[in-house]
């Protein structure tokens, strides 16, 4: 697995090993918590949305803010891409072009995938262990798979902890239906199942949004997470095993 460059953080103690449940386990789970007959259609071949090409920065792009004190190191465009993609997501997210325009004075999303263009171009030039890849709708550093032992000899191997399958079916839920809620969950399964996704969460495997931005005002919503790509080896959700038709009418029940 690769790492985000900003999110070098030993694993928790209850991560799990990529063996540890394998696509088709994940969508069997699904068909039989739900009853959705499973499909003989291939998974997606496509892969993440290829970075656009785009135009070099504007020569008289502004910089954010000036530094301090005199730097080596020009206070740019580019350099403050670099520098965000490298502090990285606190929850671990990509960078969206959106995001990063909104950071950078002067420069528009469009002209993001060009400034990325030219620091990969930099770091493969000069030999760095990472570049900068897009994923679901947006930027992160990785470093490349050849140094995915490094990180494991230094992080020592995680614990061998296999799903249960009552998680196992709460995980392929949310993969599946996200964003959903506890009721939704709660429905399909036919049980409570706020305990076990509170499990997920704490194992990195699902992050907990609301729509509104405010836990008062609105109402939680279960989304797969980055390391859920890594575990199953998916570009993107989009590389998910095809299911058949289901019926997904019908009131939810009470939590």
């Amino acid at each position: 697995m690769v790492a985000q460059a900003g999110d070098f953080h030993p694993p928790p103690d209850e991560s799990l090993p990529e063996e540890a449940v394998t696509l088709e386990e994940l969508a069997r789970a699904f068909a039989e918590a739900t009853g959705q007959p499973l499909s003989n259609r291939a998974p997606s071949a496509e892969a993440s949305p290829p970075e656009p090409a785009s135009p070099a920065p504007p020569a008289d792009s502004e910089p954010v803010a000036a530094p301090a004190t005199p730097s080596a190191v020009p206070v740019n465009p580019k350099s403050i891409l670099e520098a965000l993609l490298f502090v990285g997501h606190p929850r671990n997210e990509s960078l969206s072009p959106g995001q990063a325009a909104e950071i950078m004075r002067g420069v528009r999303p469009d002209e993001i995938a060009g400034l990325v263009a030219e620091l990969n171009a930099q770091y493969e030039a000069s030999g760095r262990p990472y570049r900068i890849v897009f994923e679901r709708g947006g930027y992160r550093m990785k470093l490349l798979p050849e140094f995915d032992g490094l990180r494991e000899g230094f992080f020592g191997k995680v614990r061998q902890v296999r799903l249960s399958q009552q998680a196992l079916e709460v995980l392929a839920i949310v993969a599946y239906r996200q964003p959903v809620t506890v009721k939704e969950v709660n429905r399909l399964r036919g049980k409570p199942s706020g305990a076990i996704l509170a499990q997920l969460v704490r194992r990195n495997l699902i992050s907990v949004t609301y729509p509104d931005g405010d836990a008062r005002k609105s109402t939680a919503q279960y989304r797969t997470t980055q390391r859920f790509l890594e575990l199953f080896k998916l570009q993107s959700l989009e590389d998910l095993p095809q299911l058949g038709e289901a019926d997904w009418s019908g009131e939810e029940g009470s939590e």
